[in-house]
């Protein structure tokens, strides 16, 4: 007898070559699955930039240190990105392929939503970690003259193509990635 996640898989593939979410539009699968691919890379990038970080600074920056708390928020918030997307991204993938056994199918179902129970305590850590720090990275960008007037610490020149072009090359290569994968979807 077969599990419920790999029952749910050989009712669900009967129906449509993509999940019932997406009531057959093979645009809404595309846009989806592009998003969730971001999510999934870009929150990996996170993790991987904010460990690399916080090791890195480890001997100078303690628990009370408000960039370690930051940086820490920020690789809390890269993995619940990552758990959120990465899964859906297989997901997404492998709905209705019938060369991907049903066994890891029903593998992947399962691990999504275990990864969903997880995730809620990254949100809360990084959420906790916000709270704590916002007063002081608040004060550290303001600035109090003798009248009590607040002048709050101004970007002169945000970063332009020269930082950016990275992350917007890493967007429009999924996209493609993902339109070309839903033609071989729908239409292979």
């Amino acid at each position: 007898m077969a599990g419920p996640a790999i029952q749910a898989v050989r009712e669900m593939a009967g129906i449509s070559h993509l999940p019932a979410s997406m009531n057959g539009n093979p645009f809404l699968y595309a846009t989806t699955l592009t998003s969730m691919m971001c999510g999934a890379v870009l929150g990996l990038y996170v993790v991987m930039w904010m460990s690399g970080v916080l090791i890195r600074d480890r001997k100078f920056a303690g628990f009370k240190s408000v960039l370690f708390n930051f940086r820490l928020m920020m690789l809390l918030a890269g993995s619940s990105a990552l758990l959120a997307c990465f899964p859906e991204v297989l997901y997404l993938q492998m709905y209705g392929d019938d060369k991907v056994p049903e066994s890891i199918q029903g593998a992947v179902l399962t691990g999504k939503r275990m990864t969903d129970s997880v995730r809620v305590y990254f949100i809360i850590g990084w959420v906790t970690l916000l709270v704590m720090i916002h007063p002081y990275v608040s004060l550290a960008l303001m600035d109090r003259d003798e009248r009590g007037v607040t002048a709050h610490t101004q970007v002169i020149d945000y970063p332009g193509w020269d930082r950016l072009w990275k992350p917007a090359i890493v967007f429009i290569g999924l996209a493609v990635t993902a339109v070309a994968f839903t033609f071989s979807k729908v239409y292979g």
